[in-house]
């Protein structure tokens, strides 16, 4: 395991959501020495969705959709979720907190929201498409 990795595990250990999130999308991307496994990555993401960090959900969803298969009810579950990320407001709280005097963040553009939420609107079309393609059984 690397050090990265040790050091995220010791953060989530003192209840820090944000390192929760990082090595849930270790495990669902191989990636920093963390073994692939998709559910142990959805058990962490739960985990640090239950402590109330709501970027946790894109990507649960994205990791719910890649084990779906051809499970219904998953697919619709991982479109649930990416629905509530964007009518919650997500995608402008993932903008971090406003720096400074100014209404936009300093150091990030001010459109990076609009970002996450047009990946997320693609995310939820493309589990819509699934779903669809499911139920004709042409998948």
């Amino acid at each position: 395991m690397s050090l990265v990795y040790r050091q995220l595990n010791r953060a989530a250990l003192q209840g820090n959501v944000q390192a929760l999130r990082e090595i849930g999308l270790m495990h669902a991307t191989n990636e920093g020495g963390a073994e692939k496994d998709e559910l142990l990555s959805i058990q962490v993401l739960l985990r640090s969705l239950s402590l109330g960090d709501i970027q946790s959900l894109v990507p649960l969803a994205l990791t719910v959709e890649r084990r779906a298969g051809g499970n219904l009810r998953l697919l619709q579950r991982a479109e649930e979720m990416l629905q509530y990320f964007l009518e919650s407001g997500g995608p402008r709280e993932a903008e971090g907190p406003p720096e400074g005097t100014g209404t936009v963040p300093r150091g990030a553009p001010w459109f990076r929201g609009l970002w996450r939420s047009a990946g997320c609107r693609a995310a939820l079309w493309r589990i819509r498409i699934k779903k669809r393609l499911h139920a004709t059984k042409l998948f």
